[in-house]
């Protein structure tokens, strides 16, 4: 008899308990920081809460926002997108690695972005919110890199490494014992990152949803 009491009354709180599904986009550079704090909120205070992660490029995340299929993406500011509210929350910065100690690069006192655009550059796709900053202080400059190889999954080209190739990545992608970061003297664009929302979603916002939101904030301050 207990033991059916026990089963009814856990019924009962479990119907009471918040259900539904939070659909988030992601920036691949910072996901592996949030995903963590995210899910461990939902676990501890909304276990009946099912989450969805894209992890994307800010192109891709803008356009999944419009098309309704994200509710909200933590992702770099899309100048193009109507109807969405940008929320500043951090800054993103840009890495140069090469793969081997002996690159001439590496024997340089300094190095300035004239001077790799003679090697090989594996980067992020043309619509990749980086490259299109990378590619923005490249035309400030009047220059082009020679030879590119894109590649749309950034977690991927730490791996892609090979001879004296260049990688061009957000820092905090994760890197491979053999890459080397070094740093490019002038080059800092502002790259800001934050939150993404349809201006009408952000007005109907549940509260679990604004308390990720938070999670999120505190993740990236």
């Amino acid at each position: 008899m207990k033991h059916w009491e026990y089963s009814i009354s856990q019924a009962q709180r479990i119907s009471k308990e918040e259900k539904g599904t939070i659909k988030i986009g992601l920036s691949e550079s910072i996901a592996q920081r949030l995903m963590p704090a995210i899910l461990s909120y939902l676990n501890a205070e909304k276990p009946y809460i099912h989450c969805d992660f894209t992890i994307g490029n800010t192109a891709l995340l803008s356009e999944l926002l419009h098309q309704d299929k994200i509710d909200f993406a933590v992702c770099g500011r899309n100048t193009n997108l109507s109807g969405v509210t940008f929320t500043p929350l951090g800054e993103e910065q840009i890495q140069f690695i090469v793969n081997t100690p002996d690159h001439p690069l590496l024997q340089q006192k300094t190095v300035e972005i004239a001077d790799i655009i003679h090697y090989p550059i594996l980067i992020g796709e043309n619509s990749c919110y980086y490259y299109q900053s990378v590619n923005h202080f490249l035309t400030e400059n009047n220059l082009a890199f020679k030879q590119v190889y894109n590649c749309s999954a950034l977690h991927l080209i730490p791996e892609m490494m090979f001879g004296y190739a260049v990688g061009i990545i957000p820092r905090g992608t994760s890197l491979k014992p053999t890459n080397i970061p070094f740093k490019v003297q002038g080059f800092d664009p502002e790259m800001p990152i934050g939150l993404l929302i349809s201006v009408e979603k952000r007005t109907y916002l549940s509260q679990t949803k604004k308390n990720v939101i938070e999670v999120i904030k505190s993740s990236l301050s």
